[in-house]
């Protein structure tokens, strides 16, 4: 009982309280709020990139650079380190088929793909047999 006594006098009531205790709690509150709202609204908006306005989008490259020019450098009959030396390291390389690399490009700004490419290469042992080449 006396510890409810207590708390009702140290807890105001809005209702109980004089003109000049309003005056200093209420902005305070009202600031305490607002600044509450203001946090909560940037941690809610912060991950929403598509929902906010955007004016620079980074480009995107995937894979490995691909051009005519290195393709038309392979020959039939290149060991796969000619190869490598030439096209850099396979993207994929298939455990389950050791006898073919496949290189992959992609190049995309904002969302869209604007430059794709995809090079198979086929080897006969360590020897390259074929080329098989989707070039955008």
């Amino acid at each position: 009982m006396l510890l409810g006594l207590w708390l009702a006098h140290r807890l105001p009531l809005y209702g109980m309280m004089s003109p000049v205790e309003a005056t200093r709690i209420l902005p305070s509150m009202l600031h305490t709020s607002l600044r509450t709202a203001g946090v909560l609204l940037l941690a809610l908006t912060a991950g929403c990139e598509s929902l906010l306005p955007s004016f620079y989008t980074v480009p995107v490259r995937q894979g490995n650079y691909i051009d005519q020019a290195m393709v038309a450098q392979l020959r039939p009959g290149m060991t796969r380190q000619q190869v490598q030396r030439i096209m850099g390291t396979p993207l994929v390389e298939d455990p389950f088929h050791q006898s073919r690399w496949d290189y992959y490009y992609q190049y995309g700004q904002g969302g869209k793909i604007s430059e794709q490419r995809r090079v198979t290469l086929f080897f006969r042992g360590d020897i390259l047999d074929r080329v098989d080449e989707a070039l955008n």
